[in-house]
């Protein structure tokens, strides 16, 4: 009995939030700045998913074919937050972006006929300068990756990563810089930002022993990319 109201109790939230979803439509011209109905050149449909969090935009041709998909997690001001799809009215693919909390991940874009035109990857660095964390965006056509992503790249460090010790040091980060060569290989090992000569010692030891990556990739060429990998020292 336990199990069925708990069932049904999850079923009747479902429902209440289901009913709570609020669509409004919006008309735009053709400068995007909102217009009146018998002017319009495009219309958008903006559900709330989850109040001041999450909402699906959908933007429409004035008659009637999509021309945008995507989420904000605000209104006011609007913060794009995850995938943007566009189309052509005749329903081909324009242009897929990512974005998160406003800043642009990843673009792709294809002509009328399919022919794919643009494939670009941004990524914000955290980066050691004169001793001062500080970020710099760059941009490749595909950035190395480490194999399985980065998770797989922190659960690699933790299992192998030793804590020497008896060492006296506040919790800190330290920093590791290196280059991944054109053929995915780690090199050029560094420390960026210490925590203690031991602890950095170690870490110096873990990365330097970790596998090859997907070599980053500009031009359609693999190039040698700056990487920095930060570790939690608590």
């Amino acid at each position: 009995m336990k199990t069925l109201k708990i069932f049904l109790f999850l079923l009747l939230m479902i429902g209440i939030n289901a009913f709570g979803q609020k669509t409004d439509t919006t008309y735009l011209g053709s400068d995007w700045k909102p217009s009146t109905k018998q002017l319009n050149s495009y219309f958008r449909v903006t559900k709330t998913i989850e109040e001041g969090k999450k909402y699906e935009i959908s933007d429409y041709y004035k008659t009637g074919e999509l021309q945008m998909t995507g989420n904000y997690s605000s209104l006011n001001p609007n913060v794009w937050d995850g995938e943007f799809n566009w189309y052509y009215k005749n329903g081909k693919q324009k242009a897929k972006n990512f974005y998160k909390r406003d800043e642009l991940q990843s673009e792709m874009s294809w002509d009328a006929n399919g022919k794919q035109t643009l494939q670009k990857e941004y990524q914000k660095l955290n980066l050691i300068k004169d001793g001062k964390e500080t970020y710099e965006y760059v941009t490749m056509d595909k950035f190395p990756k480490y194999p399985g992503g980065m998770s797989e790249l922190y659960k690699f460090i933790s299992a192998k990563f030793i804590m020497p010790e008896n060492v006296q040091y506040s919790p800190g980060k330290v920093v590791i810089k290196f280059i991944v060569d054109r053929d995915g290989s780690i090199v050029d090992v560094q420390i960026a930002q210490s925590v203690h000569p031991s602890i950095d010692k170690e870490a110096l030891r873990v990365v330097k022993s970790l596998p090859k990556w997907e070599p980053g990739i500009q031009n359609g060429k693999n190039v040698r990319v700056n990487m920095n990998v930060p570790i939690r020292i608590d």
